[in-house]
């Protein structure tokens, strides 16, 4: 099969934190620092807000979404809770920082001052970069569903060449599934691999009779999505934790979706490994740690089954994991340990809990 016409590549230009933000402040009397990224997406005046925030005395991140509109009014949700209110975080954007209050989403409705400054010069700086494309299943058809690429990713700015081209390469890795290269387009064969997937199951669907060209609009479950994106967990001077995400939809009921992360030593220009973190006999008390993890993350008492949240009674570590400076934390995809409608999980571990393992 040929190789697929592509239009409308969008890349953002150059700037500086223009989608990433990196703040410090406090949520009532603890400080907390803040990650957050934009996100542009087609048809919403609002801008979209992903990111974490972390509690600098625990360390663990937790999960922000929600939305910053034209005036300047950021709405976020804390995610994590299950089968309730969410926590938000809510209140005035600038381009200086933030000024709002902690919302409990749980019966007591406790509310916190949270006010945050922009800290850019703490941690590492992103230059940020954006690509989209779409392309149609039937490229004769004016109503044809179509295969849409899109991609965000950041590349480090530090002013250390050394340093920068080491993360340039690592996070290249981490966005495309099998290319390592330094190029601008190091995701053009990532898009046009899966274009010319999509072409073939569409000719597919065609020939095997399952189309019909004279109703084409009704196929709408034909319109697939891949969304490849980067998180920032942990953002310091000297270790970076990052996650890459993907969303995919190729018909069905919904989508799939996860996050690969690693985390970075940025003296010594090296991934860090787990036999980095933790010594040989770790898994035990891990795995005990991750489970009071989630008893705390959705509020279940001390009675409780962990099996009102997971799969199963016990809870072991993967190899999916972030550090920052007070732990480790491990990330558990959609049914990897839970149902899809608990979504993915990140569960905090800190040094101290399981320090006679602690390198």
């Amino acid at each position: 099969m040929h190789s697929p016409k592509t239009e409308n590549i969008k890349e953002a230009p150059k700037r500086v934190n223009q989608c990433y933000h990196h703040l410090t402040g406090t949520l009532g009397d603890m400080k907390i620092t803040v990650d957050l990224k934009e996100e542009q997406v087609e048809g919403l005046e609002e801008v979209q807000m992903i990111g974490y925030y972390r509690y600098n005395k625990y360390g663990g991140p937790i999960a922000l979404y929600g939305s910053l509109n034209k005036k300047g009014i950021l709405e976020l949700n804390e995610n994590g809770t299950l089968g309730g209110q969410m926590h938000q975080i809510t209140g005035k954007w600038t381009s200086t920082g933030f000024t709002g209050e902690w919302i409990s989403g749980s019966s007591d409705n406790k509310r916190f001052p949270v006010v945050l400054r922009a800290a850019d010069n703490e941690a590492l700086q992103f230059n940020c970069h954006y690509m989209e494309d779409s392309i149609k299943g039937f490229p004769q058809l004016e109503a044809s569903p179509q295969a849409h690429f899109s991609a965000q990713w950041f590349e480090v700015d530090s002013g250390n060449k050394t340093l920068d081209a080491f993360m340039k390469k690592e996070i290249h890795k981490g966005m495309a599934s099998n290319q390592e290269n330094n190029n601008a387009d190091f995701l053009e064969g990532e898009k046009q691999a899966y274009f010319e997937e999509y072409l073939s199951e569409m000719k597919m669907a065609l020939d095997d009779g399952m189309v019909d060209t004279s109703n084409i609009e009704d196929h709408f479950s034909m319109n697939y999505d891949l969304s490849l994106s980067m998180d920032v967990f942990y953002n310091s001077t000297d270790t970076l934790t990052l996650g890459y995400a993907y969303y995919t939809y190729a018909g069905g009921a919904h989508g799939i979706y996860g996050t690969q992360v690693a985390s970075y030593d940025l003296k010594n220009y090296k991934k860090i490994e787990l036999k980095d973190v933790l010594k040989d006999g770790y898994e035990e008390a891990v795995s005990e740690a991750l489970a009071n993890a989630v008893r705390i993350k959705f509020e279940l008492g001390e009675d409780a089954p962990l099996s009102d949240v997971l799969f199963e009674e016990a809870i072991e570590p993967n190899d999916n994991f972030g550090v920052t400076d007070k732990g480790i934390f491990f990330v558990f995809g959609p049914y990897e340990i839970a149902s899809y409608a608990v979504g993915e999980i990140e569960l905090f571990v800190a040094f101290d809990r399981i320090s006679d393992f602690v390198k």
